[in-house]
């Protein structure tokens, strides 16, 4: 997957969140980077909250586009979208 593809807010958050959810074996980590596929238990587990959310088409169109763009699931681009927007506390103007 190329990374040139990707919008910058998209690849920032995806590689932040990725490096902090898969730290290197060996150095204090234990098994964390094997999840319950593997058999072990799955410590991401509760760090993420499951909601309900009505979005239109357009919407959904939109982040489907960009996800064939880029290679990530749409509901994966749609959390980073909102995550990059709460970090930088972002308002919404309304015209």
């Amino acid at each position: 997957m190329a990374f040139a593809t990707k919008p910058e807010w998209a690849r920032e958050c995806f590689l932040a969140e990725w490096a902090r959810d898969h730290p290197i074996r060996g150095r204090g980590s234990g098994d964390r980077g094997f999840i319950a596929a593997k058999g072990l238990k799955n410590v991401y587990a509760g760090k993420k909250k499951a909601v309900g959310i009505n979005l239109g088409p357009e919407v959904v169109d939109y982040f489907k586009g960009m996800a064939e763009q880029t290679g990530l699931p749409y509901q994966k681009l749609i959390d980073l979208y909102l995550l990059d927007c709460a970090r930088k506390r972002k308002k919404l103007t309304m015209k």
